[in-house]
């Protein structure tokens, strides 16, 4: 069975600025983005009550301006970053009290 899906994301994103060379004094911001999420899958019934499956994710989150102070009391402003992220699942499923179906031939 394949599919395809979408919706809303939202990730708690943890961001890291150095004044200078890595690594180094930093400051640092977090902060809840959102953003969405399409994907696509593959699911094959391999055997009694088995499937394996393989998805594809691709998340956009908007992540918002942030500022702050770096260690030496300089201001920083970052804005227009977004976070795009690529997941790709394989897994294997039983479902309970699954029967086995058989297809008959269709008859002309």
């Amino acid at each position: 069975m394949a599919y395809v899906k979408g919706g809303y994301a939202s990730a708690n994103v943890d961001t890291r600025v150095y004044s200078g060379a890595h690594p180094g004094p930093g400051s640092s911001t977090s902060g809840r983005e959102s953003g969405w999420v399409i994907g696509a899958g593959l699911d094959v019934l391999c055997a009694r009550g088995f499937l394996v499956g393989i998805e594809y994710n691709y998340v956009h989150l908007d992540i918002g301006d942030r500022d702050g102070l770096l260690p030496d009391d300089k201001p920083f402003t970052y804005t227009g970053f977004d976070g795009d992220i690529h997941t790709v699942s394989v897994r294997l499923t039983y479902r309970f009290g699954a029967r086995e179906t058989r297809h008959e031939p269709l008859k002309p």
